[in-house]
């Protein structure tokens, strides 16, 4: 697993002092699946941060190319959001 991820696997309850839940099982594997997937295509290392609800953002912003990704505690999709810079 990600070192990322795997440091996020420790966070306890109220980790952000707002009630943040731990990181889910399903969500960290869903989000190593996916870092593995696109490192598999050359893309670099995401940042990794943790979701208040227990799940999992990947950001990558290269380039002028912003992908965002959120993975829910079921291990399911959530917002995907991807832009090209206009500069």
């Amino acid at each position: 697993m990600h070192p990322k991820l795997m440091e996020l696997s420790l966070l306890k309850d109220n980790w952000d002092s707002y009630g943040g839940k731990p990181m889910a099982e399903l969500a960290l594997a869903e989000a190593n699946h996916f870092i593995n997937a696109f490192k598999a295509i050359g893309a670099v290392d995401p940042f990794i941060c943790p979701c208040s609800n227990g799940g999992v953002q990947l950001e990558w912003h290269r380039n002028g190319y912003d992908l965002e990704m959120e993975i829910l505690p079921d291990g399911s999709m959530g917002e995907v959001f991807c832009e090209k810079s206009s500069s």
